[in-house]
């Protein structure tokens, strides 16, 4: 007999505020899914552009579309909650307003659900697109231990690419206002410590790279959100109450007066903007990748001389990959003047053996 995926509801909650540009994408990849017992919960999180009228126009069209009106902005967690709150779904799948979903991915989530009680988070891997929805890049995501190890040394989920089980979204406490733009990370956390979280590695989500997007635009709110939701998960682990519980605000000066420590928040800034520096480089946004890598640069330099110079490597590796070997010198060559234990005998070697500008003969 063929296999039959059984049935369970899902409710796909997206977000948006002023997502005109891209929601039409976004809304068709979902209503195309060959699972078919899926409803759409998009929440218009006070948008002023033309998405409401396009909102409207879609749900007019297919009665799998359902809309939440939020007269005023009340940021992403809150929108979150609401779109759960008025959905129907036993799962929670997520897709951002910007980004779309394969034909097949909630089929294949809506399977491993089933056939694994205990998982609670089930994320993908990506296809990143650009602003003419070209496809520039693939990321695998991190899979079974790895995947729940990820979380407390970064954060392995896209989350426009999950789905959750109601049950375990519930008791987890669902999103927290106070911790945005980690608000999913700080899910993710809580979620782990019950249940199971896990990934497809197959890219079964196109997530969209534009100059507007949240993660680039709040980098620096980004990497306090994520250094909150870090020590938090660590401090939970030991038994004491959460820290962040009942709090409104959580913003740099409260988490160091808490007790979270400088050295951590660093750590936490180079990674996110590092992260902010490859995406722009990998959509061609030059300006603003020099600005990423000069504040995750910065950062470093703050911690120790000898993590700056590490961060440097990194980025030389990066520029050998790019082509652009007289860039990767550079990066090289300030490093060994930061750290000149760094320099091995081996990379200063081939220092002097890389090749001349321009070949792509050199070794690392």
């Amino acid at each position: 007999m063929p296999n039959v995926t059984p049935v369970l509801p899902v409710s796909v909650v997206m977000p948006v505020r002023n997502g005109a540009r891209f929601l039409d994408e976004a809304i068709g990849s979902v209503l195309a899914q060959t699972y078919t017992h899926v409803e759409l919960v998009v929440v218009d999180d006070g948008s002023i552009d033309g998405s409401a009228f396009l909102l409207e126009s879609w749900r007019r069209r297919d009665s799998r579309v359902r809309v939440v009106a939020r007269p005023e902005p009340g940021g992403i967690a809150r929108a979150l909650n609401d779109g759960v709150h008025r959905s129907t779904g036993d799962l929670l799948a997520r897709l951002d307003a910007d980004d779309r979903a394969a034909p097949d991915r909630i089929r294949q989530q809506v399977e491993q659900f089933c056939a694994r009680p205990r998982l609670g988070l089930l994320g993908t891997g990506v296809r990143y697109l650009d602003e003419a929805s070209r496809v520039i890049g693939t990321d695998a995501a991190a899979t079974g231990p790895t995947a729940a190890q990820g979380l407390h040394r970064g954060n392995p989920f896209f989350h426009p690419s999950v789905m959750m089980r109601r049950s375990h979204y519930e008791a987890a406490g669902g999103y927290r206002p106070q911790v945005e733009p980690a608000e999913d990370l700080d899910l993710w956390l809580r979620i782990s410590e019950r249940f199971e979280v896990d990934n497809l590695k197959e890219p079964l989500t196109d997530y969209r790279i534009h100059r507007e997007q949240s993660s680039l635009q709040r980098a620096a709110a980004q990497a306090v959100a994520t250094a909150a939701a870090h020590w938090a998960a660590d401090v939970r682990a030991t038994g004491a109450t959460d820290p962040l519980a009942g709090l409104q605000v959580v913003d740099e000066k409260l988490l160091l007066s808490l007790g979270l420590s400088s050295s951590a928040l660093l750590q936490e800034q180079i990674a996110v903007h590092r992260w902010a520096a490859e995406l722009c480089e990998m959509a061609g946004y030059k300006r603003e990748a020099l600005v990423a890598w000069q504040a995750a640069l910065a950062a470093a330099a703050s911690l120790d001389r000898t993590e700056a110079a590490r961060l440097l490597l990194l980025r030389a590796r990066l520029r050998r990959a790019q082509g652009r070997l007289v860039a990767r010198r550079v990066d090289q060559l300030r490093a060994l003047a930061l750290a000149p234990r760094l320099a091995t005998t081996g990379l200063v070697q081939k220092l002097h053996a890389a090749g001349r500008p321009g070949s792509r003969t050199g070794h690392e």
